[in-house]
């Protein structure tokens, strides 16, 4: 998969543009805005406080709890670590080549963009290079997208299904975690195909629910960990609920104060949420382990 991407990440421009220098120069004489951030909404700054709430909230998702379970050893998790930011820098070959579709193919719009890679592919090479191609890119969405699928599955049978019929034999289990997947992969497809930005819209608000399990689960890691259960239920509880109420109705800080500087407005609202979150938890913390300390003692007193 990389050895592909990294090929046509630096061909196609080549063979289009004479170069990367030679591409991004013609695209910023043709269509210039198409190489900067907007000065407000989705800017720098948004982009910026996204990546970072991206990263913050990496391991906190079902699927990677469940490949962390299934390591063989540490050593095994270690060294994933260590080569997973191979992986983001693939994305850079990646948008050269959607940087060289938009020029070579200018008619592509809409969901159709998402098309580029295998446009630019069927003009430039032979069908058994584009066969090798595609067979490369299945196995590039099969890898991740069947850990998630699976974790979709087990998690609605084991969360919704088995509270409900918690008589269900093992095998039982495993069909409808099966077609919990299938039915998860059917809707995913269906987005992909017809909604153009569905998916990434939809991991961007993900994300806003995600990492409200961040404050609880770095101070649970800490040797003196001050968070009591009821602040990190507390702090869990009103970040949803704001996630839940932005997603429902739209709202954000830029709509509730419109008036503020622009590089505070664009900041990603999953990070306001979670400061909020990180606040509520350690005030309710600190406000029931003293409660908590004189409950105890008061009843120590009494015996």
């Amino acid at each position: 998969m990389f050895g592909v991407l990294l090929f046509l990440g630096l061909y196609l421009p080549f063979h289009f543009y004479d170069g990367v220098g030679s591409m991004v120069k013609e695209i910023a004489v043709a269509k210039p805005n198409i190489l900067i951030f907007p000065e407000t909404g989705l800017s720098l700054v948004w982009y910026v406080s996204t990546v970072i709430l991206m990263c913050l909230g990496l391991y906190l998702w079902p699927n990677s709890f469940l490949s962390t379970y299934a390591a063989k050893n540490d050593k095994a998790l270690r060294k994933n670590t260590i080569l997973m930011p191979l992986y983001s820098l693939m994305q850079l070959f990646a948008c050269l080549v959607g940087l060289t579709a938009i020029l070579a193919i200018p008619t592509l719009a809409g969901a159709e963009s998402d098309l580029a890679l295998i446009k630019l592919v069927l003009e430039t090479f032979n069908p058994w290079f584009v066969g090798f191609i595609g067979a490369t890119g299945l196995l590039a969405s099969l890898v991740p997208c069947s850990v998630a699928l699976i974790t979709i599955g087990s998690m609605i049978t084991s969360n919704i299904y088995m509270p409900l019929k918690p008589n269900t034999s093992v095998r039982k289990q495993m069909n409808i975690a099966r077609l919990f997947a299938s039915i998860a992969a059917l809707i995913s497809l269906y987005a992909s195909l017809n909604s153009h930005g569905a998916i990434v819209f939809l991991q961007l608000i993900s994300y806003n629910f995600i990492m409200q399990l961040f404050p609880a689960l770095i101070f649970s890691l800490q040797k003196k960990n001050f968070v009591t259960i009821q602040g990190a239920i507390s702090g869990i509880v009103i970040g949803v609920s704001l996630a839940l109420y932005s997603a429902a109705t739209g709202t954000t800080v830029a709509t509730v104060f419109p008036n503020l500087p622009s590089f505070i407005l664009d900041i990603n609202n999953g990070l306001y949420m979670l400061i909020i979150n990180l606040m509520v938890t350690v005030f309710v913390s600190l406000v029931t382990q003293k409660s908590t300390a004189t409950s105890n003692r008061l009843e120590s007193e009494t015996v």
